[in-house]
């Protein structure tokens, strides 16, 4: 069988050895599980600060260091968010494993109601 590497040259490979790459590319990962809720939660960050008429982070960010903006309790909400949600995130990668990892968007989703 011919296959393609990661440097796009081709290589002839045996079907034990196909079976080997395809099992690697299907398997559980811890990292890009992580990766995955990492993405969404970044996502749903974005979301938040773009629905609040924030321009840029940049401009989130000043709001958020600016206790006389009138829109700092706002941007600190959206900040916490995104803390909380780290938080949750670094805490759930200690102990996840495959037996026990939570879909990705219902993990980003329950961050809202503190679940996690």
């Amino acid at each position: 069988m011919i296959f393609i590497n990661e440097q796009g040259q081709q290589v002839e490979i045996t079907n034990e050895e196909w079976a080997v790459i395809q099992a690697q590319a299907t398997a559980w990962s811890k990292e890009s599980h992580l990766a995955e809720i990492n993405a969404l939660h970044e996502a749903e960050f974005e979301r938040r600060w773009l629905a609040s008429g924030y321009k840029t982070e940049e401009e989130l960010s000043r709001a958020i260091g600016n206790p006389k903006n009138k829109f700092h309790a706002e941007a600190m909400l959206i900040d916490d968010y995104w803390w909380d949600g780290w938080d949750a995130i670094e805490a759930y990668g200690e102990t996840v494993t495959e037996q026990n990892m939570i879909d990705p968007i219902q993990f980003v989703n329950n961050l809202e109601n503190g679940s996690y």
